[in-house]
């Protein structure tokens, strides 16, 4: 158990150092950014700009220098769910994303996976996204009830960009903000 924790302070420190070659910034997905700028900009599938790279120390294709492109045949699946938005004056429900594989821990609507079938009888908005190889169909219910869930949080509109929410979250707010 002591070797477990002290690996797990390691891999957390070595996170720590290499996020630290970007820089310090106090938005958290400015690492992400970062680390799909490289892959854009240095580690191209032709000419791979390798002695460039920061990270290419870390990198198995340099290693290997192997820059083949595995390609992974993915296939989109439709998905539905029923997307639940409660309302209390100007401020909105989000719970934390324990229920789906995707966007773990994330601030998102409470909602659920529902049938295909279910999902033609709910009458409010519908809304299409895809994500990643995913088609999320949409349901939208709405509801102004004070609802007090699990892990909820009531967070003001006006202060939604204080928070980490996935974009198809945003997205449920853009395209029914004339409903809320």
């Amino acid at each position: 158990m002591f070797n477990l924790k002290k690996e797990k302070e390691i891999k957390k420190k070595n996170l720590i150092e290499k996020k630290s070659f970007f820089g310090k910034s106090k938005r958290s997905d400015d690492y992400a950014q970062a680390i799909m700028e490289i892959g854009a900009l240095i580690c191209k599938p032709l000419n791979p700009l390798c002695l460039e790279c920061p990270i290419s120390k870390n990198c198995n294709s340099f290693e290997k220098k192997d820059f083949k492109l595995k390609s992974i045949n993915k296939f989109n699946k439709a998905k539905y769910f029923e997307a639940n938005i409660y309302q209390n004056q100007n401020k909105y429900l989000l719970i934390k994303n324990n229920k789906f594989k995707f966007l773990k821990n994330l601030l998102i609507f409470p909602m659920k996976e529902i049938s295909q079938s279910c999902s033609l009888t709910i009458p409010d908005h519908k809304l299409n996204l895809k994500m990643s190889n995913m088609n999320m169909n949409i349901s939208i219910d709405f509801s102004n009830n004070k609802k007090k869930l699990k892990n909820g949080l009531w967070v003001e509109k006006t202060k939604l960009e204080n928070h980490m929410i996935p974009t198809f979250t945003k997205k449920i707010f853009a395209s029914v903000k004339h409903n809320l």
